[in-house]
């Protein structure tokens, strides 16, 4: 057998039990429910820093940090694996990130026994990367620091809602997978016939054959209220928030906005601003944590989308958590890091930088004509006034995936050539001139566009792509574009429908993307209304998506460019060689 690489995460034994005690135990909260978990500790007797995971997944699954507990114990740490409130062992009604406070309970409980020494860090990763930030608003003073990679932030920005549009395919899977109980794989979702799902209140049953509380809470809650406050994070609570936070992310992670979103609030109102560390790869979510390794293999994943990633591009991940826990939690050195680090694809190396959000400079490129209706140019300079339409009929939408040879490619979070869906004709393009130097974006991107539509609510959905010479067209980001719910354009607490035909600004932000164009590549946008079943189809009549069973209809949606109504896509651009 091949020796394991250095920077891959180390190898689970076969069977080394006697390298460590599990013991079972069970957790009181302050409001008597009982949280079961899973204790490792080191064979060696006395105190130890300790590193909690609280997860929805199962505290023995794959799909939490067990396959950890030889690793973390034989450098000294105790670990501890929970099952969050209402999942598997534990007692108590699941709610969808309510943790925070059995997060704060667990941490306090875990400092007062007899094998901690007090110190006590966090890590996970996706939801239970998630729950850290939960329990830091609310100050456990044992807790140290912790290790938040790929967590949720702003949850009208990534799932459940973006731009305000429901995640469909997202949430009938996600919440089946974890929640029903099964003998068998599952069934794939067939979406097909998407009237099948009509009501989307019911698509759990017509997905499924059962009713999924969890789904249809987040359907009843479509606007950020108070259901969604008391889980979101604001400017006080980072101010409370007083610890060194390491967390990792992808440029092809569905969970990087909030991962982002954290960093940079954490960046703007923290005392702890120096001691926040964030890592972008250019990864997926599920190899985040590791730096882009396959846990179980030690191989890089070397294969993401289209693209095909250098050795450069992979990191020990496992190696810089370490270093970090050892920093807050045994009092070693500080790491000698930058408190950011990104990955540029295109140029195949990392940037770091003292401060993520202040890496780059807005450039400018207006929307404007082409030499057919639906070719229209991405330009340097403001263009003459113009205007250019398509048709969104909710009964043929623009599909969320590919189809080659036979088999489905879904484009959420994946860097793919979509080159095969422009010809719709229901996609509008814009398309830069053949870059005569190379470009680096690197940071949020969004664009600014004046539009119509027919409708009282419809939706846009913009992609940024690099198209080489060859006409390959690789989508960027890291979800399946920009989304706006057009009822959300004012904010995401309120629904303001449309006035029909009239001229509206709106703003649709494309996320965080690091990458560099190269010569003679060209920057283009696309611009649609669906995306399904990543996202719900907006029937375009403005009533309650949820329960909207009148006749969905077809709306002309108009874009606008020059002058007053200027269309434009706004990058974060750095400089001549990033920092």
């Amino acid at each position: 057998m091949a020796q394991r690489h250095v920077d891959a995460p180390a190898a689970l034994p076969g069977d080394n039990a006697a390298l460590l005690k599990r013991t079972e135990v069970r957790i009181s909260m302050s409001d008597g429910i009982r949280l079961a978990g899973d204790l490792y500790l080191p064979a060696q007797d006395g105190r130890h820093p300790l590193i909690i995971e609280m997860t929805p997944y199962g505290k023995r699954s794959p799909l939490s940090f067990v396959n950890e507990r030889f690793y973390w114990t034989a450098q000294g740490y105790a670990l501890l694996i929970v099952d969050i409130r209402g999942r598997h062992e534990s007692e108590g009604q699941f709610g969808f990130m309510r943790d925070g406070p059995d997060g704060r309970d667990v941490v306090e409980w875990a400092a007062a026994q007899s094998w901690s020494d007090g110190q006590v860090g966090m890590r996970g990763a996706s939801y239970s990367g998630t729950i850290p930030w939960l329990t830091a608003k609310l100050k456990p003073p044992h807790l140290r620091c912790i290790n938040a990679n790929a967590s949720g932030a702003d949850f009208f920005s990534g799932p459940p809602y973006m731009g305000g549009a429901f995640m469909q395919e997202w949430a009938l899977g996600w919440i089946a997978n974890f929640t029903v109980p099964r003998t068998a794989p599952a069934v794939p979702v067939n979406y097909e016939k998407p009237v099948v799902f009509r009501p989307l209140m019911t698509a759990d049953v017509a997905a499924h054959n059962i009713e999924l509380p969890t789904y249809r809470e987040f359907l009843s809650h479509p606007r950020f209220d108070n259901y969604w406050r008391t889980i979101t994070l604001t400017k006080k609570d980072y101010q409370r928030i007083t610890i060194p936070v390491l967390a990792f992310t992808g440029w092809f992670d569905g969970t990087l906005p909030g991962t982002v979103q954290h960093y940079r609030n954490m960046k703007r109102y923290s005392s702890a601003a120096n001691d926040q560390f964030l890592i972008v790869g250019p990864w997926q979510h599920e190899t985040v944590s590791d730096g882009g390794w396959d846990f179980e293999t030690g191989d890089r994943v070397s294969k993401v989308g289209d693209l095909t990633l250098p050795p450069q591009a992979f990191l020990s991940g496992q190696r810089i958590t370490t270093e970090f826990f050892d920093w807050c939690l045994k009092g070693k050195a500080r790491p000698i890091a930058a408190s950011a680090r990104t990955y540029l694809t295109g140029a195949n190396r990392w940037v770091e930088a003292s401060d993520y959000a202040k890496v780059g400079s807005d450039k400018l490129l207006y929307l404007a004509s082409g030499n057919e209706a639906r070719q229209g140019q991405l330009a340097d300079s403001m263009p003459v006034g113009g205007e250019t339409r398509y048709i969104f009929d909710p009964a043929n939408p623009v599909p969320s995936y590919l189809t080659t040879g036979g088999a489905r490619q879904t484009l959420a979070s994946r860097p793919v050539d979509i080159s095969t869906q422009l010809n719709r004709s229901d996609v509008l393009t814009f398309t830069s001139a053949q870059l005569s130097a190379a470009m680096t974006v690197l940071g949020q991107v969004s664009i600014e566009l004046f539009a119509a539509s027919t409708a009282k609510d419809t939706d846009f959905v913009v992609r940024l792509e690099d198209v080489a010479p060859d006409g390959t067209a690789i989508k960027l980001g890291s979800a399946n574009g920009g989304v706006l719910r057009t009822r959300y354009r004012k904010g995401f607490d309120r629904e303001v429908l449309l006035t029909p035909n009239r001229i509206e600004r709106m703003t649709i932000n494309l996320g965080d993307i690091g990458h560099q164009f190269a010569v003679g590549h060209r920057l283009r946008i696309s611009i649609t209304s669906s995306a399904y079943p990543m996202i719900s189809i907006n029937p375009n009549t403005g009533k309650s998506i949820a329960s909207d069973m009148s006749t969905p209809v077809k709306a002309i949606q108009t874009i606008y460019f020059g002058n007053k109504q200027a269309s434009r896509l706004i990058l974060p651009v750095s400089p001549g060689k990033a920092p």
